[in-house]
C-alpha cells in the first residue's frame, strides 16, 4: 500500500513533525535487479550538433541563421516519497530539442554604439516536465514549443557613459500537462514570460 494520493488531501495518512510518512513510502527505493525485473537499466545512445551559416555584408555587421540539435539524458522517477508508480513507469526518455534561430548584429551607430535582434523558434520532443502527485515530483514526456524574438541596443553617446536597453516576446506552449490536481491541458513553459524588458545606464571616470 502507497501512501494517500488525493490531490486535494495530500498530506492525509502523514504523521506530523516530519517523521517518516505512513505507508510504504520508501520501499520504491529498493530498485534493483531482483525487485524491478531488468526494468532499472537501459541503454541509449544521444548526439547533438550545430550547424551555423555567417554573412558580413559590411564591416562591423553579421547576419546569421543557426540549427541547433540538443539532448538531455533520460533517467527514473526515484524519489524519497513514493508516489505510487508500479516499476515499468520510472523511466522517463531522453529530451531532444531543434532549436533554429536567425539574427543580426551591427554597428551601425559605429562608434557610438551597436544593435543586435534575433529570432528563434524551439521544438522540444519528450520534454521533461516537473508533475506532483501529493508532496511526491516526478518528471513526464510532454512536447513543447517555443518562439520570440529578442533585441538589443547599447549606445556609447559621450565618453564614459553607456546605455543599454533589451526586450524581448516569447510564446510558449507545452502539450498534455498535468498540475498538481492531475487535470491535464497545454500550459505556459515555466521560467517563459510573455514579455521582458531591462535598461542599464552607467557612466565610468577616472579616479587620480
Amino acid at each position: 500500500m502507497y501512501g494517500n494520493l488525493d490531490p486535494l488531501e495530500p498530506f492525509k495518512g502523514y504523521e506530523r513533525d516530519y517523521k517518516i510518512p505512513v505507508g510504504a513510502t520508501l520501499g520504491e527505493n529498493e530498485f534493483t535487479d531482483a525487485t524491478a525485473g531488468g526494468l532499472n537499466k537501459f541503454g541509449k545512445n544521444l548526439w547533438s550538433a550545430k550547424f551555423e551559416l555567417d554573412y558580413k555584408p559590411s564591416e562591423g555587421t553579421l547576419i546569421y541563421a543557426s540549427v541547433n540539435r540538443g539532448v538531455k539524458a533520460p533517467g527514473y522517477n526515484n524519489g524519497l516519497v513514493s508516489i505510487g508508480l508500479p516499476f515499468s513507469e520510472y523511466y522517463f526518455k531522453p529530451e531532444r530539442l531543434m532549436a533554429y534561430e536567425v539574427g543580426l548584429k551591427s554597428n551601425i551607430f559605429g562608434r557610438m554604439g551597436n544593435i543586435s535582434v534575433s529570432s528563434f523558434y524551439y521544438d522540444y520532443k519528450d520534454y521533461h516536465a516537473i508533475s506532483f502527485i501529493g508532496v511526491g515530483s516526478f518528471i513526464t514526456n510532454n512536447d513543447a514549443k517555443l518562439y520570440g524574438l529578442e533585441a538589443d541596443i547599447s549606445l556609447k553617446p559621450v565618453r564614459g557613459l553607456t546605455i543599454q536597453v533589451n526586450g524581448g516576446l516569447l510564446h510558449s506552449k507545452l502539450y498534455d500537462a498535468a498540475n498538481a490536481a492531475q487535470i491535464v491541458d497545454d500550459r505556459e513553459m515555466p521560467i517563459a514570460p510573455s514579455w521582458t524588458i531591462s535598461g542599464l545606464v552607467r557612466y565610468d571616470f577616472d579616479v587620480d
